[in-house]
C-alpha cells in the first residue's frame, strides 16, 4: 500500500516485540528442563551446537538492539509531542 517508514517501522517493532517474547518463553522452558538434572540437561545440550542455534542467536540479539532503539524513537517522540514540540 502507500505506507510510510513509520507503519514499517510500527508493523516490524510489533513483530520483533512478538518474537522476543517466544524468545524469553522458550529461554524459560529449556532452562525448565536443568530441573530434571543433570541426564536430562544434557539431552538437550547439543542442539546449542547447531548452526541453526547460531543463527537464531543472531536474530534474536538484531531483534532486541531494533526493538530497544526504536521504542527509545518512540519514546522521545511521544515525549517530543506530550512537550508540544512535534
Amino acid at each position: 500500500g502507500n505506507y510510510k517508514l513509520e507503519r514499517y517501522l510500527y508493523t516490524l517493532h510489533r513483530v520483533t516485540g512478538l518474537g522476543l517474547l517466544l524468545f524469553v518463553t522458550l529461554h524459560l522452558v529449556m532452562n525448565g528442563f536443568r530441573i530434571g538434572g543433570v541426564e536430562r540437561w544434557e539431552d538437550f545440550t547439543p542442539v546449542f551446537g547447531l548452526s541453526g542455534f547460531k543463527v537464531g542467536e543472531y536474530i534474536v540479539a538484531a531483534a532486541f538492539i531494533f526493538h530497544a532503539l526504536n521504542g527509545g524513537r518512540l519514546s522521545l517522540q511521544h515525549l517530543g509531542y506530550t512537550l508540544g514540540t512535534p
